[in-house]
């Protein structure tokens, strides 16, 4: 019965979406029966974007994404259990990992999702991922200290960590990504200190050299202070060159 249920209740769903026409109804309920039964669904929490795309299972989370389901939602991935340390990490600490699908999409490569993700509408306030941290309070005292620490917002995480890629960075524009504004990230589990940085330094930052021209071409501000630092005074402390050449060209021409 919850099967006959589940295939009406999809393939109404399915006539609404242009999308679900090249995804079979049937390969659609095989991946909901092995969600169904996974352990991460319930003890991480889980919801059905974030395992298809954690999974690797493309084609249905493109049908999610299509039907705008979840893509502003945080997921655990690693939770935190009473009196257990994770392994990997600093005894002094106890941490639980909160992502977000489009973080998730762009760390693993797969920049095509990340941009339907984008087209459907982000909130950038949820488009990050961030660790919570209970530190350890001094020696005699009990109990735990909440902290949050490693906050990564989905375009720092592309800039760091993801391949060069013109058309997402284009995505987060038309998505309405400031190109002036600062990004306020926390990268270092042993600095509660946030830091803040425009799209174009940290373009400089991480050696995107054409998404550096791409958003100039766009209106970003190679003089625009960040930490008291412009994205051309960083190309100059870094020695990269060619970023320099191509910021004041860009200056000289204003």
């Amino acid at each position: 019965m919850k099967k006959i249920f589940l295939f009406i209740v999809l393939s109404a769903q399915m006539l609404l979406v242009p999308f679900a026409e090249s995804l079979e109804l049937e390969r659609l309920c095989e991946f909901l029966e092995e969600y169904d039964s996974s352990s991460e669904k319930k003890d991480w929490n889980w919801n059905r974007l974030a395992y298809a795309v954690e999974k690797g299972h493309l084609d249905v989370a493109s049908f999610f994404i299509s039907m705008r389901e979840a893509v502003n939602t945080y997921y655990e991935k690693f939770p935190v259990e009473e009196g257990k340390v994770n392994p990997g990490y600093n005894p002094n600490y106890r941490n639980t990992y909160y992502k977000n699908p489009l973080v998730t999409a762009i760390r693993k490569g797969y920049n095509d999702l990340a941009i339907e993700m984008l087209k459907v509408g982000v909130d950038f306030s949820k488009a990050e991922e961030y660790k919570l941290v209970l530190r350890k309070k001094p020696s005699g005292e009990s109990g735990h200290t909440t902290v949050y620490i490693e906050c990564k917002p989905a375009f720092f995480v592309a800039m760091r960590e993801g391949k060069e890629d013109i058309y997402l960075v284009q995505a987060f524009l038309e998505a309405e990504l400031d190109i002036n504004a600062l990004i306020y990230f926390q990268d270092n589990p042993d600095d509660d200190t946030k830091k803040a940085s425009s799209p174009l330094y940290l373009a400089i930052e991480y050696e995107k050299f054409e998404v550096a021209r791409f958003l100039m071409e766009y209106g970003a501000d190679p003089l625009k202070p960040c930490a008291n630092t412009s994205p051309l005074e960083l190309s100059i402390q870094r020695g990269h060159n060619d970023f320099v050449e191509l910021l004041l060209d860009f200056v000289r021409n204003e």
